[in-house]
């Protein structure tokens, strides 16, 4: 690829769109108003580009146009000329001659090859078929061009699924599907609202869409991967029951009693108790408690209230709501799904204590059959993935897990919590996905491609780096001083230079106020810096600011060399370049 011409049917270019072409050493934007899309349009090109634009191009648009190549290992020197472009743009064929059975819109453009002339100035006169002679018919032809056999196209509609051998109804799981079939080899899958369009084709005297095969059972469609299938009619089905609406006039003599769960929603989709694994999972309201089991882990005495028509109880650090329907279920809303359940019967009496003697022991608080030896707060202290045992003090991570008598669970990463169940299995601790042993008094607990360890002890993190008071007085930032980043902070984790890659991230500023910057082993080239007051938490301080095409890079100067906000994905640390020994 040595030239590109673009005409002003482009109306925006994304970043880094053109990628290495070693050969491209000319483009024109004919037309194109450069300042709808960003600067550093392309990378890694010919060592000479030229880039051509019309002489009648705004400022704006030149300037964008001077800076369309993005930060290169190779920068490229660029020529911005307002020349005529050397691009002949060819006639459109008639597309419409060439494809005669081919339907167009009106948003699609055609162009009639020119007429030719004997003479120049003189037009032909046309050439008519004479009266006697008939044309002979043209077959149509055939509406299967990508042979799929008549009796698959059209439209189908959803009528079950099935799931590990069991099958479900699509209206009791609240999903519609509608399947259309061209006989030009596309296939459009409407689910609930949400298309997705693909390729289909006949393999083997069966219909391949994407990941799924089909075939006709009986008139109906029955398209599966493997896992599951879906099956589908030429009827359209009656459509799901609307969900009942919420009695605002409930009180708790109407919530009381023993329910059982039937259903659960999730991501707009509803399947059974059996689908979701939660088949026999009950609630049991008293009053003032009530026993929850879910996927057969029951919490007892769980604290509710009514508050309006709705029974507040405290799950897992939570509050979750259970309203009572018009149909007459209740529903139980969760942070991430809806659990729906009948009632069964009417509630016991709630469990009550009788006063005993004081006891000289109190009893072991496991009710969910977990090792009181597990229970309890436990610490990380170290990461191990790949092979390699990672700190975590020194990854910036803190990372807590507590595990409790009821069956549940909780960790927190740097003060971000998540709550789950945990459960013994086989002799080891499961906690969701991961897999819990202890070992010398401590707990590992394992998931695939990572192994963390964890003490009682709360381990000691690194001290953070305080920044300098404002008024006090700073190390300047030197000019022909190279700095090199010596870690970054990403997304609450600190990583070093070679956990990022072991490539080179440094900055050299010139007295001719030029930069040298050197990005994951880049050169980025053209910025320029000046020194200026900068914005911190603790006020305005000195600092330099490098201009990155229009966009503001701050330095904000430390004991150690100078912080660098990158774009607020990476903080980055920079210290001065040690000599080479």
């Amino acid at each position: 690829l040595t030239s590109l011409h673009f005409t002003g049917k482009m109306k925006g270019f994304g970043e880094n769109c053109i990628i290495n072409c070693p050969n491209l050493s000319e483009i024109c934007f004919d037309g194109c108003d450069l300042t709808t899309s960003p600067m550093g349009l392309m990378m890694n090109v010919a060592p000479k580009l030229t880039v051509r634009v019309p002489a009648d191009m705004s400022e704006e648009n030149l300037r964008h146009a001077q800076n369309c190549q993005s930060w290169s290992e190779n920068p490229s020197e660029v020529t911005v000329s307002t020349e005529p472009c050397a691009h002949a743009q060819s006639a459109l064929p008639d597309v419409t001659a060439l494809l005669p059975y081919l339907t167009l819109d009106a948003s699609v453009e055609t162009a009639a090859p020119p007429a030719a002339t004997s003479e120049p100035g003189v037009t032909p006169e046309p050439t008519q078929a004479p009266d006697d002679v008939t044309p002979e018919p043209t077959e149509q032809p055939a509406a299967q061009t990508a042979d799929i056999p008549e009796e698959y196209l059209g439209v189908w509609y959803g009528v079950s699924m099935e799931m590990e051998g069991v099958t479900y109804p699509l209206a009791d799981m609240g999903m519609e599907i509608t399947v259309t079939i061209g006989a030009d080899g596309t296939a459009e899958m409407n689910m609930s609202g949400e298309v997705d369009t693909s390729q289909c084709a006949m393999y083997e005297g069966a219909l391949v869409v994407d990941n799924m095969t089909g075939t006709l059972q009986d008139g109906q469609l029955l398209l599966g991967d493997g896992d599951s299938s879906i099956r589908l009619s030429r009827e359209k089905p009656e459509q799901a029951a609307p969900v009942p609406v919420i009695d605002e006039s409930a009180t708790i003599d109407d919530l009381r009693g023993v329910w059982t769960l039937v259903r659960a929603s999730m991501g707009g989709v509803t399947v059974p108790a059996e689908a979701a694994e939660m088949s026999g999972d009950t609630l049991t309201i008293y009053g003032d408690t009530c026993d929850l089991t879910l996927q057969g882990m029951t919490m007892s005495d769980v604290p509710c209230r009514m508050e309006d028509f709705a029974l507040l109880m405290t799950i897992l650090d939570g509050e979750a709501a259970v309203t009572l329907r018009a149909d007459g279920t209740i529903s139980l809303e969760l942070s991430d799904m809806t659990l729906w359940f009948e009632r069964a019967g009417d509630a016991p009496e709630p469990p009550v204590s009788t006063p005993t003697e004081a006891p000289t022991e109190a009893p072991a608080p496991v009710s969910a059959d977990i090792p009181e030896e597990y229970l309890g707060t436990w610490y990380g202290v170290s990461m191990e993935t790949e092979g390699t045992a990672y700190s975590m003090a020194d990854l910036g991570m803190e990372v807590v897990v507590t595990i409790r008598a009821d069956g549940t669970a909780s960790m927190a990463i740097n003060g971000e919590q998540d709550d789950g169940f945990c459960s013994m299995q086989d002799g080891q601790l499961v906690v969701d996905t991961m897999t819990g042993t202890l070992q010398d008094g401590q707990l590992l607990l394992s998931e695939v491609g990572y192994l963390m360890t964890l003490s009682r002890e709360k381990p000691v993190l690194p001290a953070e780096t305080v920044a300098p008071e404002t008024g006090t007085t700073e190390p300047a930032i030197l000019t022909e001083q190279k700095y090199v980043m010596t870690d970054a902070d990403m997304n609450g984790y600190n990583m070093t230079a070679a956990q990022l890659g072991n490539y080179e991230y440094s900055i050299l500023l010139h007295e001719d106020g030029k930069v040298t910057f050197v990005m994951a082993g880049a050169d980025i080239p053209g910025l320029t810096w000046a020194y200026g007051k900068i914005p911190t938490e603790a006020g305005e301080v000195d600092g330099v600011i490098i201009d990155y095409y229009t966009q503001a890079l701050n330095l904000v100067p430390t004991e150690t060399g100078f912080d660098m906000d990158y774009f607020g994905s990476m903080l980055m640390h920079f210290a001065p370049e040690e000599p080479a020994q």
